[in-house]
């Protein structure tokens, strides 16, 4: 990690005199800032799902996003373009806003992202759970 953090070896190996092995360096912040998972009801019942990609239907991406509020709250923002979704990459903080012609990977695949859906793009209550409520 040291090469990321410095430019040459030669301020590497300053840095590495200075401050003992390279383990000694602290690691780089990450970029996303979001909440403690498991994720709170909230934003659970608001479709966000972590561990979860959200593949294809990219409008484009969002960079430096902190947490999975601000990553929404750009989708929200770029609804006229039609963003019905997004998958925040939460080492990088790129926010990817999706249109509805999005497919959810299988969670195991996606550790270190987290997706969610916009109201508007959730299914409507279930035609089902109405169909089998008793008539009146």
């Amino acid at each position: 990690y040291v090469g990321e953090l410095v430019a040459n070896s030669t301020e590497a190996d300053a840095m590495e005199d200075e401050m003992g092995s390279p383990s000694a360096l602290a690691p780089a912040r990450q970029a996303y800032a979001g909440p403690v998972w498991p994720l709170p009801a909230d934003l659970s019942a608001r479709g966000v799902t972590d561990n979860v990609d959200l593949l294809g239907g990219d409008l484009h991406h969002v960079a430096g996003v902190e947490s999975v509020v601000d990553c929404r709250a750009a989708c929200a923002a770029a609804s006229k373009e039609g963003c019905a979704a997004f998958t925040l990459t939460k080492a990088t903080g790129f926010c990817w806003l999706k249109n509805s012609s999005y497919t959810a990977a299988a969670q195991n695949r996606s550790k270190g992202l987290i997706s969610g859906r916009m109201a508007s793009s959730m299914p409507a209550a279930s035609a089902k759970a109405s169909a089998k409520a008793p008539k009146r």
